[in-house]
């Protein structure tokens, strides 16, 4: 995969920690299977067809009571014939046939109740990996689902009243590419006493958000409130988070675990000015159809949806009802210049164009629409044990970490056969530049070669975004690739036992490294049945390792729990070119 991008508090005491550290020989040869932090090819299979002749069976049952779940949905996944699927009986039993050899995952979920995976012993979490032969059978495959979180409490009005019909949201703080980020957990429509219950959360640390949609009849009665309207703006009720917090950053985080019901989480919802926001937009194309879309801009995904602006025929737009925030507005063209140029079809035109409403109407702006940025490049290839390729189809060379919130895709070139690569319609955002390196390529020798660094004009930028304006042209861009990268492999034991599916932890021993977009000095990797952990490639450096039963795969890169591993991990030193082997163990739960 592409290299992953408010401090929340983590509580880590049920954790278990490394108990050792042994170092092996250096340059050692690697362990386990490689857990890579870049994209690949998936891998051709189809010269080694498998016969679907296994199976799995087992039950699901509720983990507070044993009573079996009737109708869950059971899931495997992996190398055993993928994803299939199936419903349980009324004694909670299943059964899954026509699998193929190879690892397989079991999953179970339900409304209301926490999904969770065969062997999982901790939510969030993951659960063990089953090894199956061909023609096996596994029964008692069981897995105990536990209810889901709940959180409830009071939507409040400007004077400490009910909020009749306020939506209630819970957001799923995620940590991601270097920063807090929001996941939709759950929501409800407060009764007429302004009580909400949103539940069946997963456990994790939330964000609770509240507003309410402005009536007709406020809005023609907001000349008579406390607030009065100015330049024909109205009042209403702007999204706002528990307790009263109009950010992110007045807000409080509310942690929710298994079966738990949170009480108490009120929300004082702001009655704010309400302004409109309305200008035109400017297109090359006069008949293109044009969509402009307002986003709010430094809330990581939390907060109101986008505004969904009319756009008129002479290219004017307008957008009614907007509380007071810093905004983007993103203007695209939707015809074949527009969202057909995403799969390689005409010339995407599009504009980003920064917008700060602050109570009072925002009116006359006006947005050009054009192409993104050129980044040109070239690659080179640094052998120290075999011959380059000579055959590069399958490397190529890509644009991320761009603001999901927009959809701004991401931009691809092809590495052509002299070596060069061109990144067309870069969007005029912060970037990074990545690869993809092939897996399986008709030349042998492209296989086996992992991204060492990305230089502009002789500086190292692998880890530094780059922003190209619009129209701009960026050159001198050298991509180099290796066959020798430095990293870290070794095993994990618990006791006396391989710890399978443990989760590995690498972090670099500088913390301002953890907040790096896409870092790629924070890794994990999961054991294998044999307890083997592989993790290349990895940037010389020095590091904390830590060794886990297991952790949430949605908070592991949080700086607070980061920081509280390292007060119990062992460190290592990764010098360049080297595979540093280590043997871990983990602790009991």
């Amino acid at each position: 995969m592409l290299r992953s991008m408010t401090r929340i508090a983590f509580a880590l005491s049920c954790l278990p920690v490394s108990a050792g550290l042994v170092l092996h020989s250096e340059g050692a040869r690697p362990l386990g299977s490689s857990q890579q932090s870049r994209p690949q090819e998936p891998r051709d299979t189809s010269a080694t067809p498998r016969t679907a002749s296994g199976s799995v069976t087992g039950r699901v049952v509720a983990i507070d009571t044993g009573l079996p779940v009737k109708r869950a949905r059971v899931v495997t996944s992996g190398a055993a014939g993928g994803a299939r699927a199936v419903l349980t009986d009324e004694a909670g039993r299943y059964e899954i046939t026509r699998l193929v050899a190879g690892a397989v995952i079991v999953s179970a979920s339900k409304e209301g109740l926490v999904a969770t995976s065969y062997g999982q012993r901790s939510w969030p979490g993951n659960g063990t990996s089953l090894t199956l032969r061909e023609g096996q059978r596994i029964d008692h495959v069981d897995i105990a689902l536990p209810r889901g979180g709940v959180v409830t409490g009071r939507a409040l009005d400007e004077f400490g009243e009910p909020l009749v019909g306020a939506t209630v949201r819970a957001w799923r703080i995620l940590w991601l590419n270097g920063g807090v980020r929001a996941a939709p957990g759950g929501s409800d429509i407060a009764d007429d006493r302004g009580v909400y219950r949103v539940f069946g959360l997963t456990p994790g640390s939330y964000y609770v958000s509240a507003t309410r949609a402005t009536t007709a009849g406020e809005r023609a009665l907001s000349a008579d409130r406390d607030i009065e309207p100015v330049g024909g703006t109205s009042v209403g009720y702007a999204p706002t988070y528990h307790p009263s917090g109009a950010s992110l950053a007045e807000a409080t985080a509310v942690r929710v675990k298994a079966g738990q019901e949170t009480t108490g989480i009120d929300v004082n919802v702001r009655l704010v000015t309400l302004a409109e926001v309305s200008g035109s937009v400017v297109t090359p194309d006069p008949s293109a159809r044009v969509s402009v879309s307002l986003i709010a801009d430094g809330q990581a995904g939390f907060g109101p949806t986008p505004f969904e602006a009319t756009v008129f025929r002479d290219g004017t737009f307008r957008f009614a009802d907007v509380p007071p925030g810093q905004y983007l507005a993103f203007a695209e063209e939707m015809g074949s210049g527009g969202r057909l140029a995403i799969a390689g079809v005409g010339t995407r035109r599009f504009a980003l164009q920064p917008v700060l409403v602050a109570g009072q109407n925002v009116r006359g702006l006006t947005i050009t629409l054009g192409t993104g940025g050129t980044v040109t490049g070239t690659v080179s290839f640094e052998a120290t044990r075999s011959q380059p390729p000579t055959d590069l189809g399958g490397f190529r060379v890509v644009t991320t970490g761009a603001r999901s919130l927009i959809g701004m895709p991401g931009s691809a070139s092809q590495v052509h056969p002299d070596g060069t690569f061109t990144l067309t319609n870069v969007p005029p955002l912060p970037v990074l530049l990545d690869v993809v390196v092939p897996t399986r390529a008709p030349d042998a020798r492209a296989s086996g070669w992992q991204l060492k660094g990305i230089y502009l004009g002789g500086r190292e930028i692998t880890d530094t975004p780059i922003q190209v304006s619009q129209g701009q042209s960026l050159s001198d861009v050298l991509v180099v690739f290796s066959d020798s990268v430095s990293g870290l492999a070794g095993e994990v034991r618990q006791g006396s036992q391989p710890a399978a599916s443990s989760a590995v932890l690498v972090f670099s021993s500088d913390p301002a490294l953890w907040r790096m977009p896409q870092s790629r000095y924070l890794r994990m990797a999961r054991t294998d049945p044999q307890g083997h952990f592989d993790i290349h490639p990895l940037p010389p450096g020095r590091y904390y390792v830590q060794a886990l039963v297991d952790i949430d795969p949605l908070q592991w890169t949080n700086p607070d729990v980061l920081d509280r591993l390292r007060e119990t991990a062992s460190v290592v030193t990764v010098n360049e070119n080297e595979t540093k082997t280590i043997s871990l163990f983990v602790g009991v739960r």
